[in-house]
């Protein structure tokens, strides 16, 4: 299984922490902070990565959820057919938070609400992939 990690500049160590989470439990995890050498082009590196994922995970926190390289994830995996219910978005806030806006179709899709601790966050994104294989 092929992961594609997207997220904002605000949640570069959470998502990383879930991608390390995640290969540690046999999953191949693409995140662009660790996936892309130096010099390389990341538009091709990460549509290369897209291309070949199985899941995309949306990692979001209202510092990230306007971001346009976000936007432009989602909307690929929206229209998309081999991502149809393979879409997990990650709400990354405190339960004291205020919720912040984020598109409404994610409402339908596997969502984990309040995450806070990656390492949890990866074993609820776990749960998910046995269940959609």
């Amino acid at each position: 299984m092929f992961v594609f990690i997207s997220h904002g500049d605000a949640d570069r160590e959470f998502a990383a922490e879930i991608a390390n989470s995640l290969r540690g439990a046999g999953i191949d995890a693409w995140l662009d902070a660790s996936d892309v050498e130096p010099g390389t082009n990341w538009l091709r590196s990460g549509a290369r990565a897209l291309d070949r994922a199985d899941t995309m995970i949306l990692v979001l926190s209202a510092k990230t959820s306007g971001s346009p390289d976000l936007k432009k994830a989602f909307e690929f995996a929206m229209t998309t057919p081999r991502f149809e219910n393979r879409v997990i978005t990650v709400e990354r806030r405190t339960p004291s938070q205020t919720p912040f806006p984020y598109p409404w179709i994610l409402r339908d899709l596997p969502f984990i609400k309040e995450a806070q601790d990656p390492q949890r966050t990866a074993e609820k994104i776990l749960k998910f992939l046995k269940t959609a294989a």
